[in-house]
This record gives C-alpha cells, sequence and structure tokens, in this order.
C-alpha cells in the first residue's frame, strides 16, 4: 500500500509536527518550574481576573526545582509567576542560603529580592562560612549577581575578618566583590586587630585578597598607616601599601613609596620600605621624635610586639641624638654610609649602632 501526499497535506503535516514538538518543549519547561509543596497549614486558591492566586499560611515549605522556600506565608501568583514569601522567610539552594523579613521570587527573571533584617549566608566546603547582612539584598541567580543596601554587614569566618558599609556587590560565581559608601574592614586577633577604612574595599575569593582604595587608613596596637592603595593577602599575612603611605607610632614615624607589612600569628613581625624611604624615631619610646634616617630600603623588625632593629641600605644618611649625662655635652651623630643597622634593647633603648661601607661623617656612639 502507498501513501501519497500532496504540497499541501505535507506542509499541513510539517506545521502540526513542529507545532506539537513546541508544546511538549513549552509543557516539559512549565512542569520543571511548577512548585511542589510539602506543608502548609492553610491552603486557599482564588482566581482575580485572569490570574489564578495560591495562598499558603502557616508552617509553609514548598520546592521551585531543588530551591526550598520556607515562611510563615506565601502567595503564588501563576500568570506573573511571580511568589511573594512574609515572616521568617528562608531560601535555600546548594551552598546559598537567604533569610529575611519578606522576599519576592520573580521565575522568569531568576531573580529574589529580600527585604527587611537580610541575610546571606554562603557555606565552603572547608565547614568554614561567609555571612552578610543588610536591610536589602537583591540576588540574579542565572548571572549569580548579589547586592546589598543599608546598614552593610559583612563576616568572613575563615580568616575572622568583619566589615561594614552602605553598599556591597558581590558574585557567586566569580568570589569578587566590593563595598562602598565609608566601607570598613577589621581583621580580629587575641591580643590585637587591623582595621581599614577607605573609599572602596574589594575581595578576592580565589587568592583570599583585600584591596583598599583612595584615602586608605589602618590601624592595628601600635600602628597607624596612611596611603592611597592597600594590598592585603589574607593567606600570606602580607599587607602592601602604596601611593607614599605613611606610617606613625608612638616609637617612630615613617614614609616611603611602598611599605610591605608581614605578620605572623596576626603580630607584625617586620616591614620593609622601598624608595625614599624615611624614618623618624626617638632614643626611647615615648620620647621626642629626633632621630632619623634615610635610605633607598629600610627593613623594620619586631619580636613580641617590641622594636628589635632597622637596617637601611644603599644611600643611607643618618643623625642620632644621645643625652648624656649631667654636665656633659650630648652627642649628635650624623654620618652617611651604604649600610645602617641599629639594634634595640628590651626596653626599647637604642643598644648598637653599625654603619658599614662608605663610611662618612661623624660617628661617635656611646651607650649611657
Amino acid at each position: 500500500m502507498t501513501l501519497s501526499l500532496n504540497k499541501n497535506t505535507f506542509i499541513k503535516v510539517c506545521v502540526f509536527v513542529i507545532m506539537a514538538l513546541c508544546l511538549n518543549l513549552y509543557a516539559a519547561k512549565t512542569e520543571s518550574r511548577n512548585y511542589r509543596l510539602i506543608n502548609a497549614d492553610n491552603l486557599q486558591m482564588n482566581k482575580h481576573m485572569n490570574e489564578y492566586i495560591t495562598q499558603l499560611k502557616g508552617n509553609v515549605m514548598f520546592y521551585y526545582g531543588d530551591t526550598q522556600f520556607k515562611a510563615d506565608q506565601a502567595e503564588l501568583y501563576e500568570q506573573q509567576k511571580t511568589v511573594i514569601l512574609k515572616g521568617n522567610v528562608r531560601i535555600k539552594e546548594d551552598s546559598l542560603t537567604f533569610y529575611g523579613d519578606n522576599a519576592y521570587y520573580y521565575r522568569n527573571e531568576e531573580y529574589i529580592k529580600a527585604i527587611g533584617r537580610c541575610v546571606v549566608r554562603e557555606d565552603h566546603t572547608d565547614n568554614t562560612y561567609r555571612e552578610l547582612k543588610a536591610q536589602k539584598i537583591d540576588f540574579y541567580r542565572e548571572r549569580g549577581d548579589l547586592y546589598a543596601n543599608d546598614n552593610v554587614l559583612l563576616f568572613e569566618q575563615k580568616d575572622n575578618i568583619y566589615a561594614k558599609s552602605g553598599y556591597a556587590q558581590y558574585n557567586t560565581q566569580t568570589g569578587y566583590g566590593y563595598m562602598i559608601k565609608s566601607p570598613f574592614a577589621w581583621q580580629k586577633a587575641k591580643d590585637d586587630s587591623l582595621s581599614i577604612k577607605a573609599e572602596k574595599i574589594e575581595f578576592f575569593k580565589d587568592n583570599n585578597k583585600m584591596i583598599a582604595s583612595f584615602d586608605v587608613i589602618s590601624n592595628s596596637k601600635d600602628m597607624h598607616t596612611n596611603s592611597d592603595f592597600l594590598v592585603y593577602y589574607m593567606n600570606e599575612g602580607k599587607a602592601v601599601y602604596l601611593g607614599k603611605p605613611k606610617i606613625y607610632s608612638d616609637f617612630g614615624d615613617a614614609a616611603s613609596e611602598t611599605v610591605t607589612v608581614y605578620f605572623e600569628d596576626n603580630k607584625i613581625s617586620h616591614a620593609e620600605l622601598q624608595d625614599s624611604c624615611k624614618v623618624v624615631f626617638a632614643e626611647e619610646k615615648g620620647k621626642e621624635k629626633k632621630n632619623w634616617i634615610i635610605g633607598d630600603k629600610l627593613t623594620v623588625n619586631w619580636e613580641n610586639d617590641k622594636l628589635v632593629s632597622f637596617k637601611a641600605v644603599d644611600n643611607v644618611s643618618s643623625y642620632i641624638w644621645q643625652d648624656q649625662k649631667k654636665k656633659q655635652k650630648p652627642m649628635n651623630n650624623h654620618a652617611k654610609a651604604e649600610e645602617l643597622e641599629i639594634y634595640f634593647d628590651e626596653e626599647q633603648n637604642i643598644e648598637v649602632i653599625k654603619l658599614k661601607t662608605q663610611v662618612k661623617g661623624k660617628y661617635a656612639f656611646k651607650r649611657k
């Protein structure tokens, strides 16, 4: 038996097949986006105009795909593809969990808006977590973009870092985020903490790095620093200050083109100053800062929160004032060399001064 189709009939059959395939695809897509109700103390469905509204009240829990939704109340608008959640809202998908007083879920845009005491928690594979709080949080699921507004607070458990600002943005896919509007970050330690203020603070999850830009002010227990930029490598315990940073402390002040500070167990171990370095310091902590050292490179070492030594190299110039006993004139050392080392005792007094290579000028140090 042979079946033959004329041209018009063939076209109609093709159109029918295409329409059937499209309907099947639409049905599959719609089915995947339908919600799956787990619990509600009360359920009511209403129709308004062409809109079907499902109202859920009391211990509400349902799923859209693998995303879990919980709330005291929920309203589902089928035509608008919108969900409104009220009271004790929790939305969980993969490693992200959202909390808020109220929230909206726009299914077509895959967009979640949380309002009022919002929290987003990101759990890491090492059992630590990052938490972001704000009064308003917007999250675009497909792009991974998260925006936080008003009273933004950040906590990174792994590195014990806290931060706050007026606005923050973070991408869950790249792990990059930043804070503006008076951002302030600090890292707590047992005996000390490092705090950072700037116009903008950026976070890089992959290399565990923080960058602070413009009018940067950082403080620790014994040190205050001003700079244009700061790059803080949290894994390495290293902070790099750029843009002619200036360091202030009770013992001395310093300035250079670049300053790199190293930490061990959240305590400063040493600092390296590079290019156009100058340090002004006191012979003893708390006294007048009469002494100074200039050089191309300067290293400062600490141990147990106490200053241990200075070392300056290349084009070194120095001035050391030493008060003497009564009826003795003060000793002034004004010398140049290619290398200078100064060592301090337990009381933070100058104990040893060494000049090496091409030494010129007056050099007559005597310990009291």
